[in-house]
C-alpha cells in the first residue's frame, strides 16, 4: 500500500465504491452521505487528505484536522479495503506515525461508530486504545510520538 496527498477525483471514486458498513456508520454518527462528502472535500481542498492506493487502486480517503485536543481522523473506504489481503492495518500503523509526524507527534484521535466486531482489534494494533465510549460511538486515541527535531 501507499499514501499520497488526495486529489480531487479520488474521494468521488471512493465514495461511489463506499463500504456498507462505512455508509451505515456514517448515518449511526448523525450525518448524511453528502454532509461527509462535503467534509472530506473540504479537507482535501485545504491539503488534509491522504488516498490510500492498493494495486493501483484508490481504497480509502483518510483526513484530519488538528486542534489542541490532537489530530482528529476521518476515514472512508471501500468494500475492497477491508479485504483480508489488503495489508491495511500495517500499512496504517506506518501512515499513522507519518501523519502524527507531520504535527509533531499530536496524539492522533478517531471517533468511530462502527459494529464491525474487528474495529478494537484494528486500531489496537495501528497503535490506539479505546478511550471512552458513548452510545455507538466509540473514541480511540494513540498517544504522541516521538519526533526528533532538526536544529
Amino acid at each position: 500500500m501507499e499514501a499520497e496527498p488526495a486529489k480531487i477525483g479520488d474521494l468521488p471514486y471512493v465514495l461511489e465504491s463506499l463500504d456498507k458498513e462505512t455508509e451505515k456508520e456514517i448515518a449511526r454518527a448523525g450525518y448524511t452521505l453528502e454532509a461527509a462528502s462535503a467534509f472530506m472535500h473540504e479537507r482535501l481542498r485545504l491539503g488534509m487528505a491522504d488516498v490510500l492506493w492498493h494495486k493501483g487502486r484508490a481504497l480509502a480517503v483518510i483526513a484530519w484536522r488538528i486542534d489542541f485536543e490532537g489530530l482528529w481522523t476521518s476515514f472512508v473506504a471501500t468494500e475492497q479495503f477491508f479485504d483480508p489481503s489488503v495489508p491495511s492495518v500495517r500499512f496504517g500503523r506506518k501512515h499513522m506515525d507519518v501523519l502524527q509526524g507531520r504535527y509533531l507527534g499530536a496524539p492522533a484521535i478517531a471517533l468511530r461508530y462502527s459494529n464491525r466486531p474487528q474495529v478494537r482489534r484494528w486500531y489496537e494494533l495501528i497503535g490506539f486504545h479505546l478511550l471512552s465510549q458513548s452510545g455507538p460511538g466509540r473514541i480511540f486515541i494513540r498517544t504522541g510520538i516521538s519526533v526528533p527535531i532538526e536544529t
